[in-house]
């Protein structure tokens, strides 16, 4: 939902030239079609994509008023020369660049001008709407121009071969042969014509919202293995997953895990809804099956004979009947009454379908894209339960293709689809992802990370639905010292530090930007980091070092958890006035409405301080603590601070934020008085830790059971943290051989219980899990099924508990270990 931000005062670029009416043309006078730069989609480069220069298609109409100085009577007279530039750089050869333009209403095109720059090549213009041109032979009907450029560095004017009406044209341009990587476009085009009807009124929605608080905006990438212990930092969790994982081979389902894939997913997204964490699948990955075992997981989820006619669609049933299966399976009821809770409410179509790093089949231009999104959205709204659909994000941030998916569906009178549209971005000396030297800090990443990213959500805000919110779901940085996306070390600061601090500030900057959710890339490295590959881009993303680390926790992590156990329950204010160009200030105000915080640091990567900085307050705000961020620190470390004649002293700022917590005080400290009232509370819930379980608390309902499930509390390891040891030389719980048996767990009082996990051993069989609190009521957790052998299997509680019910009804429901982690 769109309920999470202030739009800023004003775009930074409003594109918005209108000519005047009439432009002299020799003796007569012909009227200048308008191109409605300010309108819904203006100049659009549909077929843009990753390395398409899509915000220069805008070269395109941008020195309208030269057509003034067109064709005078004397040859001698000077015919201005446009002087921007576009040749569609970037597009490969099977890729032509379409543009549409559009005009403030119907129009029959008389003449066309357009200026002939450098290069040559051919390029077509057609009449009509998206519907005439995403079939060939319908789109060869349509064509009004069919020309090359051939007059080097001049006008030519060509007269349309149709004169129907038309609200856009559509604008193709090729190579001039086949070796030819980038085509030459003109470098202005002027249309010449008569208006025959007035649009339809476009609704314009212009939502006025205030941003998110930052434990509802700032979440993380994920992979469904990952500890679960680091993720609970986190309320928002975007989880990758590829399409094979649970439909191996064509019709056949395993979501509950067997001994192909080792992983129930059913128990993860209960556990995830049952701790109350907003967690949304990516559904990726193109099976093989449906591949013909051919080429790419990156390739177009249809079969590939398709491709070539994706725009046409239809050929995407199967991968629209996956998302239904999931939306049947754990969307939300459609109405609040009926039907059990859901555990996701959202799903992904894909991950960066404007990708060119692989072949042509792995890339979906926005016409492609666009039926798939439709074929899927039509089924998501037959199925039994309900799940919001988000947009697969692009690699970058492009508010072309965006609006070119938006024109697909107004153009077929289709409900909009979407409820939030989504990009990534990362901060390097490349602006972008592809090859870059190294990754930059987000202060020195002025064009995209702030420039595109508030025109695509000041677009959002001013033309889609309330609804639709606008989510960046990947920014982050690398610590290995030779990737291309490193966090450089800086003086005495290695990588990891480094890339503590711009993660930090990076959701800070975000969190004043018209975003309302926003993904760290990611919680863990990649597995395997050794030889060459240790050091590609964004393997060492992650918050918690590789499995072969052990998942050992960065300073990121620490940083990370600091920033929302302190500020979850404040949301993004203002920007203020710091006096020096370096220092950034930002105010935040507590849900409360009320309670005021401010984050400051220095804007700079040099590694450079500043001593005694003074911030000045309002007059009823005093300041209660100064809370800075370290690794092995959790919820951060206190700072020197005080308060003098109306102004907060730092003793030091760096480039590692500092966090003021304020209180509204009606009465004044005095001057030079150090104010040290009581911070605003953040509600985050404490992370778990792991409560030691003894013999005594364990009981049977039958004889002849052993004590075996709580004899090796201390050799355990932590499975929350990810680093549980292997018990392979502790015996089996005895369960007897009179079935079904219950065993009881009783803590001494009652706890706030986090999670259970159990040691799965040989064998499988059925074991149900009910807990119940000190008033004796029981709640049911699930079955375990002890299906991942020689593993630690969790579920998730995340209620006050006072005894832990475990029963048996199998043979093969056998483990050797219990352990219980509280709050």
């Amino acid at each position: 939902m769109k309920n999470n931000r202030i739009i800023s005062s004003a775009y930074l670029y409003t594109l918005l030239f209108i000519l005047p009416g009439f432009i002299a043309c020799g003796q007569e006078e012909k009227q200048v079609i308008p191109i409605d730069l300010d309108g819904k989609y203006g100049v659009v480069y549909v077929n843009s994509y990753f390395t398409t220069k899509s915000d220069q298609a805008i070269r395109l109409v941008d020195e309208q008023e030269l057509g003034r100085n067109l064709e005078k009577p004397a040859k001698s007279e000077w015919q201005p020369t446009p002087r921007n530039n576009w040749m569609g750089k970037g597009t490969p050869r099977e890729v032509k660049p379409w543009i549409t333009i559009d005009f403030p209403g119907y129009y029959r095109i008389h003449e066309i001008a357009f200026f002939d720059g450098p290069g040559e090549g051919r390029f077509t213009i057609y009449s009509g709407d998206v519907p005439d041109w995403v079939r060939q032979d319908s789109r060869q009907a349509h064509q009004i121009v069919d020309t090359t450029l051939q007059r080097y560095m001049k006008w030519t004017t060509v007269t349309p071969a149709s004169h129907q009406p038309t609200r856009r044209v559509l604008i193709q341009v090729d190579a001039a042969d086949s070796t030819n990587s980038s085509p030459r476009a003109p470098m202005e085009i002027v249309f010449y014509g008569e208006k025959v009807k007035d649009l339809e009124e476009i609704p314009e929605y212009n939502t006025p919202t205030q941003h998110a608080l930052i434990k509802d905006f700032w979440g993380v990438n994920t992979f469904n293995d990952d500890p679960q212990g680091p993720k609970m930092a986190f309320s928002r969790l975007r989880n990758y997953h590829n399409w094979e994982w649970v439909e191996y081979k064509e019709d056949t389902l395993l979501f509950e895990g067997n001994s192909r894939n080792g992983f129930n997913f059913n128990r993860y997204y209960n556990n995830m809804a049952r701790l109350g964490l907003e967690n949304w699948p990516v559904l990726k990955a193109t099976p093989t099956w449906l591949r013909n075992n051919t080429g790419s997981n990156n390739w177009a989820p249809a079969p590939p004979a398709s491709y070539d006619t994706m725009m046409l669609g239809g050929m995407f049933g199967q991968y629209a009947q996956y998302h239904r299966i999931w939306a049947d399976k754990y969307g939300q009821p459609r109405k609040n009454d009926e039907g059990a809770p859901g555990q996701i409410r959202y799903l992904q179509i894909g991950n960066e379908w404007d990708k060119n790093w692989d072949d042509r089949q792995s890339l979906m231009l926005a016409w492609e894209y666009a039926p798939m999104v439709s074929q899927v959205y039509d089924s998501l709204r037959t199925a039994e339960r309900y799940v919001g659909l988000l947009d697969a994000p692009d690699a970058r941030p492009d508010i072309h293709r965006k609006k070119a998916v938006a024109m697909w569906f107004e153009a077929f009178g289709k409900p909009y689809p979407f409820a939030a549209l989504a990009d990534h971005h990362y901060s390097n000396t490349a602006g972008g992802q592809g090859y870059s030297k190294a990754g930059i800090s987000p202060e020195a990443d002025s064009l995209l990370l702030y420039t595109h990213t508030e025109e695509i959500g000041h677009w959002i805000d001013r033309w889609l639905p309330d609804s639709v919110a606008y989510w960046r779901t990947e920014y982050g940085w690398d610590t290995h010292p030779q990737s291309g996306q490193r966090a450089p070390a800086i003086g005495n600061k290695n990588e990891e530090q480094v890339q503590a601090e711009w993660i930090i500030r990076g959701a800070l900057y975000h969190a004043a930007l018209p975003i309302d959710e926003l993904y760290m890339y990611m919680l863990r490295d990649v597995d395997v980091l050794t030889g060459k590959y240790a050091k590609g881009k964004y393997r060492t993303s992650g918050f918690l070092k590789s499995r072969d680390a052990d998942y050992a926790k960065k300073p990121a992590w620490y940083y990370a958890n600091t920033l929302l156990h302190r500020l979850g329950d404040y949301r993004f204010h203002s920007w203020l006035p710091s006096g020096d160009k370096n220092i950034r200030v930002q105010k935040w105000l507590h849900e409360d409405g009320q309670t005021p915080a401010y984050v400051l640091w220095r804007g700079t990567s040099d590694g450079s301080t500043t001593k005694d900085f003074r911030l000045p307050l309002p007059q009823n705000v005093t300041i209660s603590q100064a809370i800075g961020f370290a690794d092995k620190q959790p919820t951060g470390t206190e700072l020197q601070a005080r308060t003098e004649s109306g102004e907060v002293i730092i003793q030091e700022v760096s480039e590692s934020p500092v966090m003021l917590f304020a209180s509204q005080n009606n009465d004044q400290t005095s001057a030079g008085a150090s104010a040290r009232l009581v911070a605003t509370p953040s509600k985050k819930k404490n992370l778990p830790r792991l409560y030691r379980l003894t013999p005594p608390m364990v009981s049977h309902n039958k004889p002849n059971a052993g004590t075996e499930l709580v004899d090796n509390q201390t050799g355990a390891g932590d499975p929350l943290a990810g680093q549980g040891n292997v018990l392979d030389d502790e015996p089996n719980f005895s369960k007897g051989f009179d079935l079904p048996l219950t065993t009881t767990i009783t803590l001494p009082q009652e706890e706030e219980v986090a999670w259970l996990y159990f040691f799965d051993t040989n064998g499988d069989g059925r074991m149900s899990i009910e807990v119940e609190d000190a008033r004796g009521n029981r709640t049911p957790i699930g079955e375990e099924y002890f299906q991942v052998y020689m593993k630690w299997a969790d579920w998730a509680v995340n209620q006050k508990v006072k005894k832990i019910h475990l029963t048996f009804h199998e043979p093969g429901a056998n483990l050797k270990e219990v352990l219980v982690y509280t709050r």
